[in-house]
């Protein structure tokens, strides 16, 4: 009993040591770091740590080091030349709690702008990280479409002409069907809910509706359902879609140069709304030029429904 005693209280002790650590403002050896003097959410009066202090843990976790990776690859970080710290007005967006800069060891060197990184950071999505990690909940661990429209609604002119479909987005999609009550019953919950279709689109893409009925029908309804919404289709992290492009997996064809690659067949935006919206289509390739003479070749797909699949 006295072993098992002093065992306890070694564990205890050793428990206390560990987590003095893991605010996630301090570091390995007790040290306050990572604030930058960013200041507090105030909403929450929590304070920001800065973006580098997130992925300095999280990218050697095995369950988010691959959205870290995609996020220090997206438009998130790695925007252009010209969004950078020095961006003024743009910041509000591109930068709102200035921590771009505690990226920037994170990235190659030519992914850095001259006057620094301007970058929308993780606490600008998930909110301050002060009380993070042993001591409390992140404020929003699962940011939904409120938090994209923050930014992503009414563009400022200069945006219009690069970005025309992206001007009151929030707007838009408050007002379309995707925004519609989710359903939590199965097979419906598959592409009217958020979390139906992130759950089950990796098992389920490509399927109609005979086959979608045989892979999901015995699951059970879903306990929490929401509405289809921006990280429904798009990765939050990378911004990529969720559902892979289809490519030729035989041919190649010219891009630069010497340079070949597979021709796409369809696109991952196609890929991605048919998953729900169905439309089977069968490719049928087109050719011009004898692709050995100095006539160009043009290679492509026309496209008829596939009326064997319901």
């Amino acid at each position: 009993m006295k072993n098992l005693n002093m065992l306890a209280a070694i564990l205890v002790v050793s428990i206390v040591f560990v987590l003095s650590g893991c605010g996630s403002s301090r570091d390995s050896d007790g040290t306050i770091s990572g604030d930058d003097g960013l200041g507090t959410d105030s909403k929450t009066g929590i304070s920001y740590v800065g973006a580098g202090t997130c992925v300095k843990c999280h990218k050697t976790l095995s369950f988010s080091e691959e959205a870290v990776a995609g996020y220090l690859e997206s438009k998130h970080v790695v925007h252009s030349t010209f969004i950078n710290a020095a961006s003024g007005s743009c910041l509000e967006c591109h930068d709102p709690i200035g921590d771009g800069g505690t990226l920037e060891k994170y990235l190659a060197s030519a992914d850095v702008p001259a006057d620094g990184l301007a970058a929308v950071g993780c606490e600008n999505c998930h909110g301050a990280g002060g009380e993070h990690y042993g001591v409390g909940p992140i404020p929003e661990r699962n940011p939904d479409y409120s938090i994209c429209g923050i930014c992503h609604d009414a563009l400022p002119n200069s945006h219009l002409p690069h970005h025309p479909l992206a001007n009151n987005i929030l707007t838009n999609y408050q007002q379309s069907n995707h925004a519609d009550d989710p359903r939590e019953g199965n097979p419906c919950f598959r592409c009217h809910s958020d979390e139906g279709f992130r759950d089950y689109i990796g098992v389920s893409f490509g399927l109609d509706a005979d086959e979608l009925a045989t892979v999901i029908g015995g699951v059970p309804p879903l306990t929490t359902a929401s509405s289809i919404q921006c990280r429904t289709c798009h990765d939050p992290h990378n911004g990529g879609m969720r559902v892979p492009e289809e490519e030729d997996s035989i041919r190649l064809d010219y891009v630069v140069g010497s340079e070949r690659i597979h021709p796409v067949v369809f696109s991952a935006q196609f890929n991605l709304c048919t998953s729900c919206h169905q439309a089977f289509l069968t490719p049928t390739e087109i050719i011009t030029g004898d692709g050995v003479t100095t006539d160009e070749e043009f290679h492509g797909f026309t496209y008829m429904l596939d009326d064997t699949r319901p």
